[in-house]
């Protein structure tokens, strides 16, 4: 018989607990911890943090932040690079590589600029559909379909 994971309600249990610190200490993968342990790897994930917050000190297993760029304030410069990079409808990705950011840093400075209302040019912005709303409801309305008629008319 197939054994299911705990998704809902389920309480960790001392012994549980104890199993999951041993584990984590002898740097089993997360999801080797979650097969043994009979959960989702989200739930070991969790329970780790609230370990951690309620003082167990169980070891990182990331660094944090990688040596680097990262958590670099931007300098005057990277930003006017920026906009004009953005004007010449660079991507995020493009300066990011230019600039050795990530393209979530690119795009979360753009984002702030454009909080202080700074003019930064969008680019690829707009509804992307690989159909037409309009040539849809003439066909629902053709094919007589009333569901969605009705649909449309009530939110008109």
């Amino acid at each position: 018989m197939k054994k299911t994971l705990h998704y809902t309600g389920h309480r960790w249990t001392t012994e549980e607990l104890r199993l999951l610190m041993q584990m984590w200490a002898s740097r089993e993968s997360v999801s080797d911890i979650a097969t043994k342990l009979e959960v989702t790897t989200a739930s070991v994930l969790k329970m780790v943090g609230k370990l951690r917050s309620n003082g167990v000190p169980l070891e990182r297993r990331t660094k944090g932040h990688v040596a680097g760029r990262s958590n670099k304030s931007w300098t005057q410069g990277e930003v006017e690079y920026l906009i004009r990079r953005r004007e010449e409808k660079a991507t995020c990705e493009e300066i990011g590589i230019e600039l050795g950011r990530t393209w979530n840093a690119v795009n979360a400075m753009i984002g702030n600029l454009r909080k202080e209302h700074v003019p930064v040019a969008m680019r690829g912005h707009g509804v992307r559909r690989l159909w037409n709303v309009d040539s849809l409801k003439a066909v629902a309305i053709q094919s007589g379909d009333c569901k969605i008629i009705e649909m449309n008319q009530r939110v008109a």
